[in-house]
């Protein structure tokens, strides 16, 4: 029950892995190739998406999406913090008062940044949940009975 349960979720994360992966093949090839990312993610897996055989041993998949997860986790963290600091500093240096042609976007970034951190945080739990299950069924205990 347990070997079916750890294989399903290894079979699962392949999946999404290779989803997401297509996703963003598919994306830079619309894209001419003079444009570059403007974001990390794409740049990483693009990079090291191709290392990986897809027959490659159930274990080096593991790894690897584990990897993929925890680089997801990471950037979401970075983002946050990203986002506090941004707000610290905008009220340290009263940026709204000094350039009041950009008051109204500040003020929107400061009322919507509630909402993108909050997202970021919900995707980070997320993928924390899924690691934790996925390396508890791995190496052998009984979470689903």
């Amino acid at each position: 029950m347990n070997n079916k349960l750890t294989n399903y979720l290894i079979q699962l994360i392949i999946v999404l892995n290779k989803l997401i992966h297509n996703m963003i093949l598919n994306i830079s090839k619309l894209s001419d190739n003079s444009v570059r990312y403007c974001y990390i993610m794409p740049f990483i897996l693009n990079k090291i998406g191709k290392d990986i055989p897809i027959d490659a041993e159930p274990a080096i998949q593991l790894s690897f999406n584990m990897f993929i997860l925890t680089l997801i986790i990471l950037i979401c963290f970075i983002n946050i913090i990203g986002y506090f600091i941004s707000i610290y500093l905008i009220n340290k240096y009263d940026v709204e008062n000094k350039y009041p042609k950009y008051a109204r976007y500040i003020r929107y970034f400061e009322k919507s940044r509630l909402y993108l951190v909050v997202i970021e945080i919900i995707i980070c739990l997320v993928f924390l949940i899924i690691i934790l299950l996925l390396n508890a069924t791995v190496l052998g205990f009984f979470i689903l009975k």
